[in-house]
């Protein structure tokens, strides 16, 4: 049995181990992908200090949007410290950059680097479009095989559980390697399956829902925004900045909350989008969007993903935010980027893991066809 298990994880590392070597690689640096682009772009925009009232915001954004459809505004970040706003002329959109301390319109210095996007496609597609992204997909779903029969071949028993996790460094190379790729791996064990798993549920929210369900029961909460009551009371909202984002923090009850988007709909009917975040950024259930009659200033929903079900939570939101290390604090993101660096290092263990035996297979084979011969 173990034979056939040994058999299959080796295969199974050898289809798919480029791959999630790969996703590996360029997951690890995009834990850190909102600091390590704000910091590739830094100079970008030439800002001034502070922070413009919501009130002064709208005007300067009347003012540079010249009579034209503002569509959307999105708050200074880390990455982008400029307040940006998408603005219809006709039948286009453009793009509209503001300075947070005076909220005159300013143009980015540079074009800024490309390289964290560049890494992102790489880590989601490969560059190559829908195909590349269902080989990341099926190469993850074959990767947690992998990681389930190494688990499996790995476990030495309880009267030997201390001797699994034994690096001996002076056996040799192929000793050290095999240890490394051993003990390394079964330490990262159960963040690669969370890894792993949140990067190939990602793209299929509904069985998410579905799993986090069948583990997380609870039928006081909703578990849809179909199902949670709309808030018909007047919000006593215009259509202003500051009056949305008033109207919003109060409903929510959080006013410490930071504003981070306002979409305002083309379609005269929608309502406005307003988006306030109550965690800071990358963790999960960080957004409330409060939803706001355009016409008459009503407010038609709140959606704040506390109020959902536990499990509509895990599947809708915090699958990705687990994937990306967003639920919890530094420490998190620093384990799943020693978790990442692990799996990609799984592969070239394990190819000189590999190697090493087929030679000395090849090579008995050799010395025993020559004893015959003679």
């Amino acid at each position: 049995m173990r034979n056939t298990i040994l058999v299959l994880h080796r295969w199974l590392g050898l289809s798919a181990g480029i791959v999630f070597a790969i996703a590996s690689l360029t997951g690890g640096v995009l834990v850190f992908e909102t600091e390590l682009d704000a910091w590739l772009n830094r100079g970008r925009y030439p800002t001034t200090p502070g922070l413009i009232a919501p009130a002064v915001l709208d005007a300067a954004l009347r003012d540079a949007a010249g009579g034209d459809e503002v569509l959307r505004v999105r708050w200074p970040t880390p990455r982008d410290p400029v307040f940006a706003a998408e603005i219809r002329t006709g039948g286009a959109t453009r793009v509209l950059w503001l300075d947070p301390g005076t909220g005159t319109q300013i143009r980015p210095l540079h074009g800024g680097s490309r390289l964290v996007p560049a890494i992102r496609r790489v880590h989601t597609t490969l560059f190559a479009g829908f195909i590349g992204h269902w080989v990341v997909t099926i190469s993850c779903m074959i990767a947690l095989l992998g990681l389930i029969t190494g688990a499996i071949l790995w476990w030495p028993g309880l009267a030997r559980f201390a001797s699994g996790f034994a690096i001996r460094a002076r056996r040799g190379a192929h000793i050290l390697t095999y240890d490394l790729h051993q003990t390394l791996g079964i330490l990262a064990f159960p963040l690669l399956i969370v890894l792993t798993a949140t990067g190939v549920l990602i793209p299929f929210p509904d069985a998410a829902e579905s799993i986090a369900r069948s583990i997380v029961r609870s039928a006081a909460a909703p578990s849809a925004w179909e199902s949670v009551p709309s808030d018909r009371g007047s919000g006593g909202a215009r259509m202003q900045i500051d009056d949305l984002l008033e109207a919003a923090q109060r409903l929510t009850g959080n006013e410490r909350s930071v504003p981070e988007a306002i979409l305002f709909p083309a379609d005269g009917d929608s309502a406005i989008d307003v988006r306030l975040r109550i965690r800071p950024p990358g963790q999960a259930g960080g957004v409330v969007r409060v939803l706001i009659d355009r016409n008459t200033g009503d407010v038609l929903q709140v959606r704040d993903p506390r109020a959902l079900d536990p499990a509509a939570r895990l599947g809708t939101i915090d699958v990705f935010n687990l994937h990306i290390g967003g639920v919890g604090g530094p420490f998190i993101r620093w384990l799943w980027f020693l978790a990442c660096l692990i799996g990609a290092l799984s592969l070239p263990t394990g190819a000189v893991v590999w190697w090493h035996k087929r030679t000395r297979k090849l090579e008995a084979s050799t010395q025993r066809a020559a004893r015959l011969g003679m």
